[in-house]
């Protein structure tokens, strides 16, 4: 909570954003040959996109590594893009004219959401866990959020719900038939080797 502002302020978010862009392709090439339709997903900030190059970037690692541009997905936090502009939607046009995928990440978090479905067009929406346990402690904001699941699907926008921790929210959340699910019930996040040798790869 504390690390990434403090690369956004002092300005050294876009050389570490592009180190991690770099490390995430090669960790997905790594994975190949296990996973052969494995995705990488990579985070960028809404300094990135506003105050360097950070297409070109995208472009030249996924050059310089040889991997299919549909193997990367982006993700852009929803609450760094309420004052949304020009520059960001040249970005993501910029990324579905290369076939890069594109995904909003916290999606209900911050403000104008179906705003964002509009001017962004992403591939898909990541529901957080905040959204999620609501929805499984409130019939109401249950509710919503499978309306939320059936509009994004309704506009070939696929859905991600975050935080799944227990096989009980596991099952009740799956009712709302979302595309993908994230979170500690599945594992925690680790280092490439641990991860690795875990799966004996």
């Amino acid at each position: 909570q504390e690390f990434i502002p403090l690369l956004e302020k002092s300005g050294l978010i876009t050389p570490v954003g592009k180190w991690v862009l770099e490390k995430s392709i090669q960790a997905c090439l790594a994975l190949q040959k296990w996973a052969p339709g494995l995705k990488v997903n990579v985070n960028i900030s809404y300094i990135q996109v506003s105050k360097s190059a950070v297409l070109r970037d995208i472009l030249n690692i996924i050059k310089k590594y040889n991997v299919d541009q549909n193997r990367l997905v982006i993700e852009l936090t929803e609450s760094g893009f309420i004052e949304s502009n020009k520059n960001f939607i040249d970005f993501c046009n910029g990324l579905k004219k290369e076939n890069i995928l594109l995904a909003l990440d916290d999606f209900g978090t911050g403000y104008s959401n179906f705003h964002y479905l509009y001017n962004l067009k992403p591939d898909y929406i990541k529901i957080d866990r905040t959204l999620m346990k609501n929805a499984l402690s409130n019939e109401y904001e249950n509710m919503l959020l499978k309306h939320m699941v059936d509009m994004a699907h309704s506009v070939g926008v696929k859905i991600c719900i975050e935080g799944i921790e227990e096989k009980e929210e596991l099952e009740r959340i799956m009712l709302l038939k979302p595309d993908y699910i994230q979170g500690f019930y599945y594992g925690r996040p680790v280092s490439l080797s641990v991860f690795m040798e875990s799966y004996e790869i």
